[in-house]
């Protein structure tokens, strides 16, 4: 599934965050190919053969390959790549782009050798959509997942994938969906609503907030004593076990894209 692009030299020159990418090293080229297969990020493709590449492709080919897009921490980004780096989830995450060059997502995309951009949005949604839409394409990204993405999605972006991007939301749709119920206030509203139970909700993106298709929800039980911070802490492992599981089924071909 995960297309190599080594005419863009140095893995995509542009990507400034690619954490070790044009690096040089002492490496003989078996250990260079041996180390791509491993980690395809970290290692330049000099003194490679074709041959050689050939087979590193082969070796990614049944990898499905995902991109991850957060404006802050990025957790269930987080979470998903270290089920990947453990082998129990069959899939490679080729980029990470945040519109907050502050976001942590970025940080720790290259402290983990994940190639990674900062595309602002605001006062240039057309063109920021455009530079989405070519990043995740020259990326070769099949499934594209939002990992509290605050910002909405462009007709180009949208369009390119669709049927391939997923978000997470943390409570349970449509009821606690929409602009402005995010993070801590979709927890928030529960509690002033005394709900019994909430839960988190994975769905297809469209141009709409918390809009899209529910593709797998799972529930969470509200304590008599729950605080915010204390929802907010569970619901979030919900969150990040639902997408694990949900990955993991389209990795090995459970479900098809698109969805």
């Amino acid at each position: 599934m995960l297309a190599l692009f080594p005419e863009f030299g140095c893995w995509v020159r542009q990507n400034r965050r690619l954490a070790g990418g044009c690096k040089s090293g002492k490496m003989r080229p078996s250990d260079r190919v041996a180390a791509l297969i491993e980690n395809p990020y970290q290692l330049p493709l000099k003194g490679v053969s074709v041959i050689a590449i050939a087979s590193i492709n082969e070796a990614l080919m049944d990898k499905l390959a995902i991109a991850f897009l957060a404006s802050n921490n990025g957790t269930s980004f987080r979470t998903v790549n270290e089920a990947i780096r453990a082998n129990t989830v069959n899939a490679a995450a080729v980029v990470l782009v945040s519109n907050r060059a502050s976001s942590a997502a970025l940080a720790y995309a290259e402290a983990n050798g994940i190639p990674s951009f900062h595309i602002p949005t605001k006062d240039r949604e057309a063109e920021a959509d455009k530079q989405l839409r070519d990043t995740l394409v020259a990326y070769g990204a099949e499934l594209v997942i939002l990992s509290g993405y605050l910002k909405k999605l462009g007709p180009l972006t949208l369009a390119a994938f669709d049927g391939r991007i997923l978000n997470v939301h943390p409570g349970l749709l449509p009821k606690y969906g929409g602009l402005g119920m995010y993070g801590r206030r979709v927890h928030q509203a529960v509690l002033d609503n005394r709900e019994t139970e909430t839960g988190a909700t994975i769905h297809l993106v469209d141009g709409e907030y918390d809009h899209g298709r529910t593709v797998a929800t799972t529930t969470v039980q509200i304590h008599p004593d729950d605080s915010v911070l204390s929802l907010e802490q569970r619901v979030m492992v919900a969150e990040c076990d639902l997408f694990t599981d949900l990955i993991r089924r389209i990795s090995i071909g459970g479900l098809r894209l698109p969805l």
